[in-house]
């Protein structure tokens, strides 16, 4: 059976990235805050489909190609992750601690339809997301402009990529 395809590409989005793509933000929340913050629902992962192949179109090239190599992201996550040295570890935590607001705001709108909450530790990271954002761009993601929306992922997807592959390096013993 050949994978459902929720938005056209380059790349195509797959139900299957789209699920990964929210396990790995999951999992990279855990590892940043030191806990699980995100509760991945049947109703989130819904919601979450629709909300990404909403979105894709309006997203650069590299950030849908992290979306499209997601699945490959989580099975390193799960085979690879507890083999990693811990200053390894450390370092790919405090590369996503900054990157960690960028992927909570592509999360937030699903959080807030599905009336899931997250979890109090994660408040100040949201509220410091939120202090950087000016009143054109509030505005705009109040009416879930997706042009906007791409401009402010920018900027997050780049490192997130950058972040993929030294963990890719990292997790294969090259440099």
């Amino acid at each position: 059976m050949s994978p459902r395809v929720l938005a056209a590409g380059p790349p195509p989005l797959t139900e299957e990235a789209a699920d990964a793509a929210l396990d790995a933000i999951d999992f990279i929340a855990a590892q940043v805050r030191g806990i699980d913050t995100i509760d991945v629902t049947p109703q989130m992962q819904v919601l979450w489909r629709q909300h990404v192949a909403n979105c894709f179109p309006y997203l650069p090239l590299w950030t849908r190609g992290w979306f499209a190599n997601a699945p490959f992201l989580v099975t390193m996550f799960r085979t690879q992750w507890p083999y990693l040295p811990p200053e390894q570890q450390a370092m790919l935590r405090q590369g996503w601690a900054a990157q960690l607001p960028y992927m909570l705001q592509m999360l937030e709108p699903v959080l807030q339809q599905s009336g899931a909450q997250l979890n109090p530790a994660m408040q100040p990271d949201v509220e410091a997301m939120r202090a950087q954002l000016d009143p054109e761009l509030q505005a705009t993601e109040q009416l879930f402009n997706h042009g906007m929306m791409s401009n402010t992922l920018e900027a997050g997807s780049t490192s997130m990529t950058t972040a993929t592959i030294d963990l890719m390096h990292a997790m294969s013993g090259s440099s």
